[in-house]
């Protein structure tokens, strides 16, 4: 899965409860399940991807409190995160690794 956080784009950057729900409606599950809040559309992500293999791409991020909550929780699922930022907050809690990539 893919999804752009619009960090460095054009318009806003993509806040993790409207993020969440482009995750969710990609995965098929409908308007009427999801919850309005962030606590609740994160705890259905989870729950969604809890038998599946998915390797989810959040690509152009700003912040750590941007992506955080776009993280699954289950085991199953590699989460790929790009930034423009050194993004130390998720290695420090998340254990998440580094990698720095030289302009093109």
């Amino acid at each position: 899965m893919y999804l752009n956080a619009n960090a460095f784009g054009t318009g806003p950057d993509l806040e993790p409860a409207r993020a969440l729900g482009r995750l969710l409606a990609a995965l098929g599950v409908t308007g009427d399940t999801v919850s309005g809040d962030l606590d609740g559309r994160r705890d259905l992500l989870n729950e969604v991807l809890a038998d599946r293999r998915v390797v989810l791409v959040l690509d152009n991020v700003r912040t750590t409190e941007q992506v955080r909550p776009l993280i699954p929780t289950t085991g199953s699922c590699v989460t790929i995160v790009t930034s423009r930022n050194r993004l130390r907050g998720l290695s420090i809690r998340e254990g998440a690794r580094c990698l720095t990539v030289p302009p093109l």
